[in-house]
């Protein structure tokens, strides 16, 4: 009774065996299975090698390149040298396979844009893996310029790969790849760092510097260093022909301020930070030699904006200023100019405090800590946070003076409906006007806030 059982069984070992030359005992009969065997340069099985799946690139991840943005499966050879995957991240994926000796990448291969088969599975066959290329260099990151402390750490990625090596500043780095790799990534390693720098109006092309290297397989490419400079903003070219606004600054001590950082503030009660999409403020500047800068006349402003000056050393904010109100009104001709008064930077103060919510606004004993959402900034300049009613609020960089505090619900929904309704923003917006210390911390106590409500 057992013979036919046996039979049976033998004749399936046969036939799995015998499929075309391909991998056999490797796909399964789940879906999306991509399997294969890798094989080491003298023809050996690669037995323990890492193998990668990487998904897509995505409109947002193509421009970055980053291992953070871009998803992958990762599993491990057996002894036989197969792998297996029994998913699948996209129709389309590239493959990354590394096999290490003593620790070091000895081997690799990265095969870009396979197509998984229509049919459940995807036999990949022999893969046969490449003496691995290096690239060894000192890395140095360039502060001239520098309007934003970015520290000195850094990633350096590997261009269409999964992988990258942390460096700082001044530090040397050797980074394994395959030969058909064409450059290098670097971008700061603080995910907070490369917000900023977004926020700022940095191009993603400018934070994800791209090194072109030229390297063949099995060698190491030398080089003295590889350099992140900081993206400098150059001075905006100005249409003659349309209305401009020009000014100049003048720095601690006195004397007219190079290569200042000039913004103008458009979105002054930061609407724009209050639902999500960033201040609505696109022109900015440097200053020239002399301290002088001009930008053009906003086309869009509904009333007055404002123009506001920081001065970075080395990565450090060493002044902060802000001009006087300007009105759209003070340009009569499309061609005229506005010259503001000098804009004198003082060393930037600090603000510390917290909310509380009054739910009652006849009675100002009705203060709690029921939690909610408010956006709180100063009006005029690009300093606005999102917190939570009776949690700390502290913001640094700030110029100094007299400056109007104020605050508003934090719900993005309800402000834009009231936007949307042309609600007075003295409804729903509270203002407190405080005076910050130059060079010390305001540390206001007390704030009390009362959320909007509508009229039946």
């Amino acid at each position: 009774m057992k013979k036919p059982l046996l039979l049976i069984i033998l004749l399936f070992f046969v036939i799995a065996c015998n499929d075309g030359g391909k991998v056999s005992g490797t796909a399964t009969d789940t879906e999306n299975t991509i399997a294969g065997v890798i094989q080491k340069t003298d023809g050996s099985i690669a037995s323990g090698a890492n193998v990668r799946m990487l998904g897509k690139l995505s409109a947002s991840t193509a421009l970055s390149s980053t291992t953070d943005s871009r998803p992958f499966l990762e599993t491990t050879t057996d002894s036989l040298g197969a792998f297996r995957f029994d998913s699948i991240l996209s129709d389309t994926f590239d493959l990354e396979v590394r096999w290490l000796l003593d620790q070091s990448l000895d081997e690799v291969v990265l095969l870009k844009n396979l197509v998984a088969s229509a049919s459940s599975k995807t036999n990949l066959g022999k893969i046969k893996l490449q003496k691995a290329a290096y690239v060894q260099s000192l890395f140095k990151y360039d502060t001239t310029g520098a309007s934003i402390n970015l520290g000195s750490h850094f990633e350096i990625h590997v261009e269409g790969s999964s992988y990258q090596t942390s460096v700082l500043s001044g530090e040397s780095f050797v980074l394994g790849m395959g030969a058909n790799v064409k450059a290098l990534v670097v971008f700061p390693a603080d995910v907070f760092m490369i917000q900023k720098l977004i926020d700022a109006g940095i191009s993603h092309t400018d934070i994800y510097q791209r090194v072109e290297v030229d390297i063949v397989e099995g060698d190491t490419l030398k080089l003295d260093s590889i350099v992140w400079k900081f993206p400098v903003q150059e001075p905006v070219f100005i249409d003659s022909t349309l209305g401009r606004i020009k000014g100049r600054v003048i720095g601690l001590d006195g004397k007219p301020q190079a290569w200042a950082n000039v913004r103008l503030i458009e979105d002054i009660y930061g609407f724009g930070f209050a639902m999500g999409q960033g201040l609505f403020n696109n022109l900015n500047t440097v200053t020239d030699t002399l301290g002088w800068f001009e930008l053009p006349f906003p086309s869009a402003v509904e009333d007055s904006f404002r123009i506001e000056v920081d001065f970075y050393e080395y990565g450090n904010l060493i002044a902060a200023g802000v001009s006087e109100y300007l009105h759209k009104d003070e340009l009569t001709n499309k061609s005229d100019t506005i010259t503001t008064a000098d804009i004198v930077l003082q060393k930037p103060s600090s603000f510390m405090g917290f909310i509380t919510l009054i739910s009652d606004s006849s009675d100002p004993y009705s203060s709690n800590c029921v939690l909610n959402s408010i956006v709180l900034g100063f009006k005029g300049t690009s300093h606005f946070v999102r917190q939570i009613t009776c949690y700390p609020i502290q913001m640094n960089a700030l110029p100094t003076g007299s400056q109007e505090l104020i605050f508003y619900t934090g719900d993005y929904n309800v402000i834009q409906v009231l936007r949307q309704e042309n609600e007075p923003i003295d409804t729903y917006m509270q203002m407190l006007t405080v005076n910050l210390p130059e060079g010390d911390t305001l540390s206001q106590q007390g704030i009390t806030y009362t959320p909007p409500t509508k009229t039946k």
